[in-house]
């Protein structure tokens, strides 16, 4: 027969008892109700705390090792002009190649605009879009969710004007627009899992443009609709603890408070040297 070791818990939980009921058979023997009173009062009250404490612990979360990321920028700041160049329609390339850099007609022709918002700054945000859905798929965040962004050219258009911002290496495009997918969200409250997954993203991936309209609940998860570069930073950032307590379930709010307050810590911000911006201009005939 398999033998069964208890649990330290279940083994002090035991001897309170036993001290409980025990007390009360010196105590009486002894013939004093003050001293009777004193050790059933002391003894249940460890009992108390026993029971109070396994009823309370909850499992360990996970813990993520976190470090200043290099964010989800195409370039560095010692790239030339040259490569900056060479990276960005490689990266133009590859949206052509995917189908998520069209033209007007050829937009058009494949969607319906009623499924799409159109914004600006294509480039930035699909860029963003890639780096939470690389690490979704890298760290298995199932319920991390972005949705389908496509750059689309200007008609009459002929080139993308593109100045690299020198501070924030962020690409500035026009002659071009993004069509982002328009999210319908359900009405339901997020999961432990789901608020987990949250926490761990803007963690890792430095996103703190958190405000609740830049994130739907969906059916199978969490959708961040807002991923331009400016939403991103190189250092782990954090949900205020009481940020979920209206998007959880009421039995959920305690634990949620309590494992947003746990991932605090301090974040020690290095501010990055400017360079020069750069301007290029790409010729749509280069890309497509």
């Amino acid at each position: 027969m398999a033998s069964i070791t208890p649990s330290r818990h279940s083994l002090l939980s035991g001897w309170a008892q036993i001290g409980f009921m025990g007390s009360i058979g010196i105590a009486y023997a002894l013939g004093s109700f003050p001293i009777c009173l004193g050790m059933i009062s002391a003894t249940a009250a460890i009992w108390s705390s026993i029971r109070i404490s396994q009823t309370c612990r909850r499992p360990a979360r996970r813990r993520i090792e976190c470090s200043p990321n290099s964010g989800p920028g195409l370039f560095t700041r010692t790239d030339e002009p040259s490569t900056v160049e060479k990276k960005l329609i490689s990266f133009l390339r590859d949206l052509r190649a995917k189908n998520l850099l069209l033209t007007q007609a050829e937009f058009e022709q494949r969607y319906s605009q009623v499924d799409f918002k159109v914004k600006e700054e294509p480039i930035g945000r699909i860029i963003g879009r890639d780096f939470i859905e690389n690490n979704a798929k890298k760290l298995n965040w199932d319920r991390i969710k972005v949705p389908k962004k496509i750059m689309v050219l200007d008609p009459g258009a002929e080139s993308l004007s593109i100045t690299i911002d020198g501070e924030r290496l962020i690409p500035f495009a026009e002659g071009c627009r993004c069509y982002t997918q328009i999210i319908k969200p359900v009405k339901r409250p997020l999961t432990r899992e789901e608020v987990l997954q949250m926490a761990d993203m803007l963690e890792t991936t430095g996103y703190y443009d958190y405000d609740d309209d830049n994130f739907f609940i969906v059916d199978k998860g969490v959708c961040f609709t807002d991923t331009e570069l400016a939403s991103f930073s190189s250092f782990p950032c954090f949900y205020p603890p009481a940020f979920f307590d209206k998007k959880v379930a009421e039995k959920d709010c305690e634990w949620a408070r309590a494992e947003l307050a746990s991932r605090m810590r301090p974040v020690k911000k290095e501010t990055p040297i400017s360079r020069n911006s750069i301007a290029l201009q790409i010729p749509f005939a280069s890309i497509l």
